[in-house]
C-alpha cells in the first residue's frame, strides 16, 4: 500500500503542501510540515484493488497535532469498466505467470493493444483533490486473475465529490476515448454504452507556421 496526501489551505490560495515521502510503503503515519492555519487535507492510498481517497477538511493547524483517518470510513465503491463498441470489456494482453517462480509462462492475446486510464477525483466544497494516470494491465497468477490499473476507488461518504474517468484504447482496428462520470453519492458500477459511440476521422489543415510536414525519417512526420 502506498500513502500520498495533499494539504490545501482553507480557504483556497495559490499554494499547497504534499506530504513527505514515506521511508516505507507502509508507514505508520504520514508527516507534513506546515505553517500555522486552516486546512483541507486529503490522504489517497494506493492498494492493489484501487484507490482509497479519505477527507479531514477544515483542519486547525497551530502547532504539533496527530489527526487519525480510518479507511473502513471510504464505503462509497465506484468501479469502472470501459466497453468497446461491440459490447465486450476492453482488455489488453493478460500475462500468466508461474505461481512459484513468477515468470511469464503464456501471452494471452486481449481485444485491444493499450489502455490507460486517467482517474479524476475532485471534492467540488473543499477543492482538494487528485488526479492519476496509470496503464492498466492484467495478470493471472495460479487461479488468481488480477486487474491493475483499473482506477477503481473508494471516498468517504459525502454530496460533495465528482468523479470521472477518462479512458485511451488502442484497438485492434482504431482507437477510442471513453469518459464516464460519477457525483459519488452512493456506491455504483458504471461502464459506457456502446451504443454512443461516434466515429471521428479529423482533418489536419496545414498553418502558415508550417505549411509542410517534417520528415525526420522514412515514415516519421510531425504536423503541428
Amino acid at each position: 500500500m502506498l500513502f500520498n496526501a495533499t494539504a490545501l489551505p482553507n480557504p483556497i490560495v495559490d499554494r499547497w503542501f504534499f506530504n513527505e515521502f514515506p521511508d516505507t510503503e507502509k508507514p505508520d503515519a504520514i508527516d507534513f510540515l506546515l505553517p500555522p492555519g486552516s486546512y483541507d487535507i486529503e490522504v489517497r492510498l494506493e492498494t492493489m484493488d484501487g484507490y482509497i481517497m479519505l477527507l479531514a477538511p477544515e483542519t486547525i493547524v497551530e502547532g504539533d497535532s496527530e489527526i487519525t483517518l480510518d479507511a473502513a470510513d471510504a464505503t462509497v465503491a465506484i468501479n469502472w469498466t470501459a466497453l468497446l463498441p461491440d459490447g465486450e470489456k476492453a482488455q489488453g494482453d493478460i500475462y500468466r505467470y508461474d505461481s512459484e517462480t513468477f515468470e511469464v509462462i503464456e501471452e494471452i492475446p486481449g481485444n485491444c493493444l493499450y489502455i490507460i486510464n486517467d482517474l479524476g477525483i475532485k471534492n467540488t466544497k473543499h477543492g482538494v483533490g487528485s488526479s492519476i494516470m496509470i496503464n492498466e494491465s492484467t495478470a493471472i497468477v495460479g487461479d488468481t486473475e488480477m486487474t491493475m490499473g483499473a482506477c477503481n476507488v473508494r471516498i468517504m461518504p459525502s454530496n460533495d465529490y465528482l468523479i470521472s474517468r477518462k479512458t485511451h484504447v488502442t484497438g485492434i482496428d482504431g482507437g477510442y476515448v471513453i469518459a464516464l462520470v460519477s457525483d459519488a453519492l452512493q456506491s455504483a458500477d458504471l461502464s459506457n454504452n456502446p451504443e454512443n459511440y461516434k466515429v471521428i476521422k479529423p482533418e489536419f489543415v496545414y498553418t502558415p507556421f508550417q505549411p509542410e510536414p517534417q520528415v525526420f525519417g522514412e515514415g516519421d512526420i510531425s504536423i503541428a
